[in-house]
């Protein structure tokens, strides 16, 4: 516990907002710079098909007396087509008019939450989580400045609020997957060594999943959150040293939740 509360003091002993963004800003990529830099050029990106990016926003917020941060996650409107009823960040598709991936995180935090976009205050970039299926998902960490009571119901069913020191204890669930690169449609087997029977490549990937507020958290979601946990981690044991969960006055998700009601 010294050793732990002694890590804490080195940012300034408590787990206030200059403190956190500190320590993540000690972690995190430099966000792009709104005024259009950072954009990845297709140049750069090769893949087997056209990417398609999205920007996500992974909001850390400050709720009631408690002094521990908490993460802010959606469980989306059962109305949507897309992953009705999951567990995700706020965070869509990069539009047209957006000036960057970062811009892009930022009005989709905004709208989906309910708050003000100056209001979703970016400490740095996670990093691109490139998918099998040709998705390029841009992640963002930072904080809300206020506290999205009024969540966008046609995107969002409820929010969860998750303390820090719950994603730091959960433990990691893993499971296979399995992805398979075969040809459709009228493709020239007789051109291939052994035709239809040609070993096409199978690759098996690690799924990850967590059980957070009560809620199974699995896919994309959970994968950047392993990677936000790790990095964490990385970075506590290392120096220069960062807070640690132990100087939290510490409470349950549902406690928070009964802040809102």
């Amino acid at each position: 516990m010294g050793d732990e509360r002694k890590w804490g003091e080195d940012v300034g002993g408590r787990w206030d907002r200059q403190s956190l963004a500190r320590a993540w800003g000690r972690i995190l990529l430099p966000p792009e710079d709104v005024s259009g830099l950072g954009r990845v050029s297709e140049r750069e990106l090769i893949g087997f098909a056209p990417f398609r990016h999205f920007s996500v926003f992974l909001p850390f917020a400050f709720v009631g007396e408690a002094d521990e941060p908490v993460l802010v996650l959606e469980r989306r409107a059962s109305s949507l087509r897309s992953q009705p009823q999951e567990i995700a960040f706020p965070g869509g598709k990069v539009e047209e008019g957006d000036p960057s991936y970062l811009a892009a995180a930022v009005r989709e935090a905004a709208e989906e939450l309910g708050v003000s976009p100056e209001a979703v205050r970016p400490w740095g970039k996670l990093g691109t989580l490139v998918t099998p299926y040709a998705y390029a998902v841009h992640a963002y960490v930072g904080e809300l400045a206020e506290l999205p009571h009024r969540p966008n119901p046609a995107e969002v069913d409820r929010l969860l609020f998750v303390p820090w020191s719950e994603v730091l204890a959960a433990p990691a669930e893993r499971y296979p997957f399995e992805v398979e690169f075969r040809p459709r449609g009228a493709f020239p087997y007789a051109r291939l060594p052994g035709g239809e029977a040609y070993p096409f490549r199978r690759a098996e990937m690690q799924g990850v999943a967590y059980e957070l507020g009560g809620a199974f958290v699995w896919g994309l979601t959970a994968r950047l959150l392993e990677v936000l946990v790790a990095r964490w981690h990385e970075a506590r044991s290392a120096p220069p040293s960062l807070p640690a969960e132990a100087g939290f006055r510490t409470g349950s998700s549902a406690r928070v939740e009964k802040l809102f009601g």
